[in-house]
């Protein structure tokens, strides 16, 4: 497989949380207004006052007030949802193709426009990281922004989709990770995961690897292990649950690895984010637009950007900027912000 086509400047960005919302999280950081039954729109709330403290950086999502799992999250219609006319400031938003559980996501409506503007306007490559199985990333791709590389399983397995929609993967991405084949179809959990996986039903942890290669998930998250975790293996949290993944993979690997292909140094490079899986991608780009802090570790590390006096990462540390606004609001504030960024003269962009 050729490597892809090298790029001035690039733009990484999860997805839940970042890109895609769900009604339970909407409802925390805002209202959802209803029209039509296919027209909805989200109105964003405000900063509290100890949000504000910090210069207004914050965004609105407290981590104390997330809920434990966007599985649990449900899609309208419903008395979560409020029925009045569209209010000034409204974002607009479409669902996403119902998940194979149900689940319904929503996005900005104009959420493709602005992220094809952002490409246009600074010769920038956007990315898709998602902690999601490979067929759930690939079941969305058409409802989101187009991407140059698509990235599954918190960093495990990336691809690329050419203009006839076919779909390739990184065989050399794979070979990081141990393996010179192609995918099975269903995929099969590597080792040292499928033995811990095992080990942890044993215990009876609820495992979810269908689909998985490099990582599974723990739904709801795992307070107390009882078992040892093995040499090669990393665990991350998201949105409530627990992801193990082997220590190869990950989206700081994976988002270094795309950076290199690309030809694109750290000054150009950008990244959307939200929970703590998204930390490494953080430490390896310039700087990250944090549309909502749903973790502490995150909403801290913005705190602590925002009383910095620089506006770029430096030697591995994190620089990020949480939006005055969370939800969808944030992503579309997120976007602009990445664009105004991209273009300016810190990553030499004309």
């Amino acid at each position: 497989m050729s490597s892809p086509p090298r790029s001035r400047c690039v733009v990484f960005s999860d997805i839940d949380g970042t890109l895609v919302h769900y009604l339970k999280h909407m409802k925390v950081s805002g209202s959802v207004v209803e029209v039509h039954p296919s027209n909805f729109s989200y109105v964003p709330g405000s900063s509290s006052a100890e949000d504000r403290a910090d210069g207004g950086q914050m965004a609105p999502l407290e981590p104390s007030s997330q809920p434990p799992s966007a599985e649990a999250a449900d899609g309208f219609p419903g008395s979560e949802t409020s029925y009045r006319e569209e209010t000034s400031g409204a974002v607009p938003l479409e669902a996403l193709p119902p998940s194979s559980t149900g689940l319904v996501g929503y996005v900005p409506a104009s959420l493709k426009d602005d992220v094809n503007a952002l490409k246009d306007s600074c010769g920038a490559r956007f990315v898709l990281v998602s902690g999601a199985r490979w067929p759930t990333v690939r079941g969305r791709a058409d409802a989101l922004p187009r991407a140059e590389a698509y990235v599954s399983e918190g960093g495990g397995r990336i691809f690329y989709r050419n203009e006839d929609n076919e779909w390739t993967e990184d065989l050399q991405w794979r070979r990081v990770h141990g393996s010179d084949d192609e995918a099975q179809d269903p995929p099969v959990l590597r080792e040292p995961l499928r033995q811990l996986a095992a080990q942890l039903r044993e215990h009876g942890v609820t495992i979810d690897d269908k689909s998985y290669e490099t990582m599974f998930r723990v739904p709801n998250g795992i307070d107390q292990w009882p078992v040892d975790l093995p040499p090669g293996v990393s665990v991350t949290t998201n949105l409530g649950h627990t992801d193990v993944s082997l220590e190869t993979a990950g989206k700081g690997n994976a988002t270094r690895y795309l950076m290199e292909q690309f030809g694109v140094p750290r000054s150009a490079a950008c990244c959307l984010c939200d929970d703590d899986n998204d930390l490494p991608m953080m430490r390896e780009v310039g700087i990250a637009f944090v549309v909502q802090c749903t973790s502490e570790s995150v909403a801290a590390l913005c705190r602590e950007s925002a009383s910095s006096s620089t506006n770029t990462s430096n030697d591995g540390r994190i620089c990020c900027v949480a939006m005055p606004k969370g939800g969808p609001a944030g992503t579309v504030a997120a976007v602009a912000s990445a664009k105004r960024w991209l273009a300016s003269a810190a990553v030499g962009a004309s």
